[in-house]
């Protein structure tokens, strides 16, 4: 769940998902093995905050040019 404040976005877990690779898609090379160590990790409970824009931070569950799902408190 995503919830925008003043200083940022506030993110947290709520429970499992599942993606459904398009047709048409245009393939980022990574993505797909990436969300998977990302949720293999077993740390996305720990997710506090979205990034959207900028570069990336160093507590990052996960995360592509131009957002980024991190641990980091806002």
């Amino acid at each position: 769940m995503i919830e925008r404040r003043t200083a940022g976005f506030v993110a947290r877990f709520l429970q499992g998902v599942s993606f459904v690779w398009a047709e048409g898609l245009v393939e980022v090379p990574g993505r797909h093995e990436g969300l998977m160590r990302a949720f293999r990790s077993g740390s996305h409970a720990k997710i506090r905050s979205l990034r959207w824009g900028g570069a990336p931070g160093s507590q990052e569950w996960y995360g592509e040019e131009g957002w980024g799902l991190s641990f980091a408190m806002l």
